[in-house]
């Protein structure tokens, strides 16, 4: 269990922004005011864990309400921190009045719903093989796709690495012959060559839909 004062002492404003806010120990916090006035979550102390796509976890603790929201980040469905925070506001709307609800000691277990339309996590891939020295050489260099851009392939202590239009960098992991993936994505790469061997191009796939970019560099 970890001690009250680590939990205090973590939530607790060490950066503070303009709006109020502030950032502790890898939590947002958000002192009274801080949040806009068109959220009934304004007038209370929290704090907040976020990350990409919709993953969120809101701690209220002066009301005892803790809201805890999963973005399907795995197929790529995001959802926005604003709708997010309008969805933990109006479940803060809907409580019980103060007298309906139950004592701590009342509570019980959670349930899981699955959501409907839920989609199943993309496929594990090996991402043990490593990249032979000759063949990653070979990969190195600057590719254009219609409706992404330019795409770099990169070197970085022995490993490939891609930068590219959806966002920061990741590295590729070989799966055979001349196709390679990602790991967080389902996104696959398959370097074609020419017929003196060369690799003139890569095609991209990603959830079934297919780009080709040609080599720039």
């Amino acid at each position: 269990m970890l001690p009250e004062r680590w939990i205090a002492d973590s939530t607790a404003t060490v950066s503070e922004f303009e709006d109020g806010s502030g950032y502790g120990f890898m939590w947002w916090v958000y002192p009274a005011g801080s949040l806009p006035e068109s959220l009934a979550l304004s007038g209370c102390d929290a704090f907040a864990a976020r990350g990409t796509g919709g993953q969120f976890v809101l701690v209220v603790p002066g009301e005892r309400f803790v809201f805890v929201h999963r973005g399907d980040t795995d197929n790529d469905r995001h959802v926005g921190g604003g709708d997010v925070w309008s969805i933990a506001d109006a479940i803060f709307r809907a409580r019980p009045e103060e007298g309906a609800r139950s004592d701590a000691g009342e509570l019980e277990p959670l349930r899981a719903e699955e959501l409907p339309g839920a989609l199943p996590a993309p496929a594990e891939r090996d991402a043990k093989s490593p990249i032979p020295a000759e063949r990653l050489d070979a990969l190195v260099g600057d590719f254009e796709a219609p409706g992404l851009g330019r795409c770099t392939f990169f070197e970085h202590e022995g490993r490939l690495f891609a930068r590219a239009g959806f966002g920061g960098e990741a590295e590729v992991f070989w799966e055979r012959g001349d196709r390679f993936f990602l790991r967080k994505l389902d996104l696959q790469f398959r370097f074609p060559t020419n017929d003196e061997g060369q690799i003139e191009a890569v095609e991209i796939t990603f959830r079934g839909r297919g780009l080709r970019g040609r080599r720039i560099d």
